[in-house]
């Protein structure tokens, strides 16, 4: 992975999660900005990955993401003493995103609980502890940059997938599109478990009883990854 392109993964990685529960000019020039993407992948679904990869090779993406973030950082700052609120946000949002994918016969209800439980994650972390969050992610970054490429094209892929649903009604488009959304939200889910215990490293006794379990989805209970839902 080349020096530049590491530059950018990292970006994506320790930028609060870009699904948007503010309105502003910022939001809307980056999903503008977006609007090409989501187009190649409604056309073709399965090239998702490579509509990412080209996503993340221009400049003007991490330029907006970073005007976007800032914006985030300084909104929720203000009202993080009504977290409930943010969260309240993201369930209603994610719920008519749901509703529109149901009307047209399709179901994607886990797949965005799975995006739901990253998004809040991140900006717990972000919010409350930065410079560790910071620490730990670089240092992630350094050790393994192909996961951290893995990590951000699973969410890249959930956000542009997620995004190409919306604007979708054919059925057999819209079923090929959850489909490929299961995919990767099952993978960003992985490493949401992953980024936590990097951020909260287990005593000796949990880290063998997290040992025990035979689904992801316990483990995310026990570590109280679920508490959103």
């Amino acid at each position: 992975m080349s020096e530049e392109a590491k530059k950018s993964y990292t970006e994506v990685l320790l930028k609060p999660p870009t699904i948007t529960i503010i309105k502003s000019k910022i939001v809307d020039s980056l999903l503008n900005f977006l609007n090409p993407y989501i187009n190649s992948v409604i056309q073709n679904p399965k090239k998702v990955e490579d509509v990412v990869e080209e996503l993340m090779s221009n400049s003007n993406f991490i330029s907006l993401t970073t005007a976007f973030s800032i914006l985030l950082i300084n909104e929720l700052s203000k009202h993080y003493e009504k977290f409930e609120n943010i969260v309240n946000l993201l369930q209603e949002s994610f719920k008519k995103i749901n509703e529109k994918a149901l009307h047209y016969g399709t179901n994607i209800e886990e797949e965005l609980s799975i995006l739901m439980e990253h998004d809040i994650w991140k900006l717990k972390q972000i919010l409350l502890d930065y410079d560790t969050f910071f620490e730990k992610m670089t240092d992630f970054v350094n050790k393994y940059p192909d996961e951290v490429k893995r990590y951000c094209i699973a969410y890249l892929a959930c956000l542009i997938l997620l995004l190409a649903i919306l604007k979708v009604s054919k059925f057999e488009i819209l079923s090929t599109l959850v489909k490929m959304l299961r995919k990767y939200a099952e993978e960003l889910e992985s490493y949401l478990v992953t980024f936590d215990l990097l951020i909260n490293p287990l005593n000796e006794e949990d880290l063998q009883t997290a040992g025990k379990f035979k689904s992801i989805s316990e483990l995310k209970r026990f570590l109280n990854l679920e508490e959103s839902k």
